[in-house]
């Protein structure tokens, strides 16, 4: 019974750490060169590439992503101006995320795991890596892609959470 009740209040003291991310809208931002997550092309289509990218003035909605808890500490991650969801397209180390219709799938599911430095490391739940922002991938149309990658805790693995409240109209 006690070990039951241990292993109870661990599992519900690691839901509410992890859960320090509340549902709504924010700017997700990589400390390495504070860009955003953002919509390749502003697009509205499925299929287009998560990048990272200046962030605009304003509230740009293709910088905007939805966060929605689905099961415990797993939540989606969808894009304001397109109604999609950041969707992983592989398991490997360097695979390129997208904005998919939402399934509530694991390769649509993150969970945001506080760092030291006030900052999130977004692990993917099927593939168990990271979302990354290295500058040494493009995409077809010369972005910067958001990648999955192991953790390192390199300031390209953590991310700022801004509510699009807090984000300056200039």
């Amino acid at each position: 019974m006690k070990i039951t009740t241990i292993l109870l209040i661990s599992m519900l003291l690691a839901l509410a750490h992890s859960q320090s991310i509340l549902e709504g809208d924010y700017r997700i931002t990589c400390l390495a060169d504070n860009f955003a997550l953002d919509n390749e092309n502003g697009g509205t289509d499925p299929g287009a590439y998560v990048i990272v990218y200046p962030s605009g003035p304003g509230n740009p909605d293709n910088q905007l992503y939805t966060v929605s808890y689905v099961s415990g500490v797993w939540a989606t991650l969808t894009n304001v101006r397109s109604g999609y969801t950041i969707t992983v397209q592989g398991n490997n180390d360097g695979d390129f995320y997208t904005h998919e219709p939402l399934t509530k799938n694991d390769n649509q599911l993150f969970k945001f795991t506080p760092t030291k430095d006030n900052y999130y490391i977004i692990t993917n739940k099927a593939s168990k890596l990271i979302i990354t922002c290295p500058d040494d991938r493009i995409t077809p149309d010369a972005d910067y892609p958001a990648v999955q990658g192991g953790n390192t805790c390199a300031d390209i693995d953590k991310f700022a959470f801004t509510p699009s409240s807090e984000i300056p109209s200039e």
